[in-house]
């Protein structure tokens, strides 16, 4: 089962994807800000298996932070970003490889996406 770094700020939304990415068979473990992720990400047994991360996380840390600090740790780690903002380019950030996601979404296609990216990672060039 793989095991799914989630990071959402916004409440009705983590419980969703909590939910839908359980169904879909992943293990989640919820961070609900950065600076909660960022220690997460240093206290795991062993790394996650993807992580997905809003963007913007309200106060501290931003999922951009939360990703830099993921890849120092685990480099080949496949990060999935939803953002509501378009003006936040991940890729212009050294993502380049990552997955964006906009919202609003569809959470059952979102999980296939992240699961289609998650295999994609997997495979040998």
């Amino acid at each position: 089962m793989p095991r799914l770094l989630l990071v959402e700020d916004e409440a009705a939304i983590a419980v969703l994807l909590e939910e839908t990415f359980g169904d879909a068979g992943f293990e989640v473990v919820f961070a609900s800000y950065g600076d909660e992720a960022l220690v997460l990400l240093d206290s795991m047994a062993g790394p996650p298996d993807v992580l997905v991360t809003d963007i913007n996380l309200g106060r501290g840390p931003t999922g951009l932070d939360v990703a830099r600090r993921a890849r120092e740790l685990h480099p080949d780690l496949p990060i999935v970003f939803i953002t509501g903002h378009a003006e936040l380019e991940p890729h212009s950030c050294g993502f380049d490889d990552a997955l964006v996601c906009p919202k609003p979404f569809i959470p059952w296609q979102f999980a296939e996406k992240v699961r289609a990216h998650l295999e994609a990672s997997a495979a040998p060039d």
